[in-house]
């Protein structure tokens, strides 16, 4: 569907090693985030804005964890993206951003 991305995705994506390819990963992510070891309270200490978008087809995301997320920040903004799964901007990447660009506009 949107294969230019998806290509790129691939090209940059994988590294070549000593028993094949590997994906790559920023191995140091967690070290730079500070997290307290409880997401659920993570999420209720928020005082900036936040938003969520979801995939209207994600298997792996859906409503009913969007709904736990609003429960524990009463100010998450929630967006479902009709016709997206999982990965967003992959699925419906013009859709994505003008959503994005939308929410960011309505925070100014």
């Amino acid at each position: 569907k949107n294969e230019y991305l998806v290509q790129y995705i691939a090209r940059h994506s994988i590294d070549a090693i000593d028993e094949g390819y590997a994906w790559k990963f920023d191995e140091e992510l967690n070290d730079r985030m500070h997290w307290t070891g409880d997401l659920a309270d993570d999420l209720r200490s928020l005082t900036c804005k936040c938003a969520l978008i979801y995939g209207e087809n994600s298997e792996s995301f859906g409503p009913k964890s969007a709904q736990y997320m609003k429960e524990l920040q009463p100010a998450l903004d929630v967006h479902e993206l009709a016709d997206a799964q999982h990965h967003l901007f992959l699925d419906q990447p013009l859709a994505f951003m003008e959503l994005l660009s939308s929410i960011l506009a309505d925070w100014r």
